[in-house]
């Protein structure tokens, strides 16, 4: 186990602290100074083409090169750099959809996380050191006295994103890069808040720990 450790922070550590640095500070930068009057990656790609720069469209931009930076490092083909750079952004910014009530994004990555270890093969440090802080942050969270941002859920969609990578073949990750397409679909066009609480089962979920609003 010691020897595996030592294995992970060699090989694959670096790459993870470097996306974890860039992604937080777009996400600060977002959470300090974005403007909310642009919603969306349509709205935020709409903007670009105007020659517009918005947090949101700054934060696309260096998802999709830090995504890309981690799947040449550790893809061998062409078909999975482009897979693992689609699973990787659209993960990341997954994250980033859901954290618009407390506790929400940090439920989903437990949920994702437990799926992960459960039906992955290979090495799960990177899951489990995010997890342990997670547990950690989640109470507080739950009870709105701090707040993930953009800045954590970020860093929570990026880890779910690169353990998808790492701990499953390419067929899976075809399945999940497919589903978070979707999402990313549906969501551009419904508020993912009202589909939650449209859902009685989700709904329920989402209110675990948090009280009634």
């Amino acid at each position: 186990m010691i020897l595996t450790l030592i294995g992970f922070y060699d090989s694959k550590m670096p790459i993870y602290l470097l996306s974890i640095i860039l992604m937080s500070y777009v996400g600060l930068i977002d959470d300090l100074l974005g403007d909310r009057s642009v919603t969306g990656l349509k709205g935020h790609i709409k903007s670009l083409l105007h020659l517009k720069l918005t947090t949101g469209g700054l934060k696309a931009i260096t998802g999709l090169i830090v995504s890309l930076y981690i799947s040449i490092n550790l893809s061998n083909r062409i078909i999975d750099i482009l897979v693992n750079t689609i699973v990787i952004s659209l993960f990341t910014n997954f994250l980033n959809l859901l954290d618009l009530r407390p506790g929400r994004a940090c439920k989903a990555f437990l949920f994702f996380s437990i799926l992960f270890l459960i039906a992955g093969s290979g090495g799960p440090q990177l899951l489990m050191i995010a997890l342990g802080s997670v547990m950690a942050f989640l109470p507080l969270d739950l009870k709105g006295k701090i707040m993930l941002g953009d800045t954590g859920s970020n860093i929570l969609g990026l880890t779910l994103g690169i353990s998808s990578v790492l701990l499953f073949n390419f067929n899976v990750r075809l399945i999940i890069m497919i589903f978070l397409i979707l999402v990313h679909f549906v969501t551009e066009k419904y508020s993912l808040t009202k589909i939650i609480e449209g859902n009685r089962f989700l709904n329920f979920l989402d209110m675990i720990g948090r009280g009634r609003d």
